[in-house]
């Protein structure tokens, strides 16, 4: 998959591409099950949408991608592990199977910003946070105080297209070769994830956000869990 696929223009001429009521699927997987699902969507294209870069980088290779999220998997229970910050980077992407939905805007210093032209499957680093008081979780919280779990994978519903200003109703309209995308995510999450079941003061919590089932073997161990002392019911420590 070459990068100078992606064609180079403007938002003057592209317009802005408007999405609204994103359906989200937040997961963590282990690594095994992050490759399988990338698998399973076959042909992809992972584009960079969290920084300006040079069209070279606009495309990670799958490669790259498992081999940083197989360490930050690691960095997870191991503390000898380092994972930076600045290597979730590659987890903020769209995801298409054509690149005739984005574009490269290109800015200064031969940099580009990735934009999108039509709806794609969008990926982004997802943490939570937990609140005794109120016995709440809240996800996408990011701070000193929040969990890394995984990533967000979300898709819209509603799309105007910049040029006609048409509303799309996307999942129920077939044009949209991302649909299948979407779709294919849905059936491999309800298969092989379950939402995270915690066991606080004594009584199970079914959290929103999804847990693969390969990672209960090793939740427990999880870093973030055991600083802020929670524990998933049926999760064992790692070996």
């Amino acid at each position: 998959m070459s990068n100078n696929l992606i064609d180079k223009s403007t938002p003057q001429v592209e317009g802005m591409a408007l999405m609204s009521k994103y359906l989200s699927y937040d997961v963590l997987l282990d690594a095994s099950e992050m490759q399988d699902l990338i698998s399973y969507l076959g042909d992809i294209y992972l584009c960079n949408l969290s920084e300006l870069i040079t069209i070279d980088r606009a495309i990670s290779s799958k490669e790259d991608f498992m081999q940083k999220y197989s360490a930050y998997v690691t960095s997870l229970v191991d503390s000898k592990e380092k994972f930076e910050d600045s290597e979730t980077r590659i987890f903020s992407s769209f995801i298409t199977k054509d690149l005739k939905s984005v574009y490269a805007f290109e800015m200064k210093d031969g940099k580009c910003l990735i934009k999108q032209k039509e709806p794609m499957l969008q990926m982004r680093s997802h943490s939570f946070s937990y609140n005794r008081e109120n016995d709440t979780f809240h996800s996408m919280n990011f701070g000193e105080s929040t969990i890394a779990f995984g990533v967000q994978f979300s898709y819209p519903q509603i799309f105007q297209d910049p040029k006609t200003k048409k509303i799309h109703h996307v999942l129920k309209e077939d044009q949209f070769l991302n649909n299948l995308l979407y779709k294919n995510l849905v059936k491999w999450m309800r298969k092989n994830t379950k939402p995270t079941p915690f066991l606080i003061d004594g009584k199970r919590k079914i959290a929103t956000f999804r847990l693969g089932k390969n990672c209960f073997s090793w939740i427990n161990s999880h870093r973030g869990l055991l600083q802020n002392k929670l524990v998933v019911d049926g999760g064992q420590n790692a070996h």
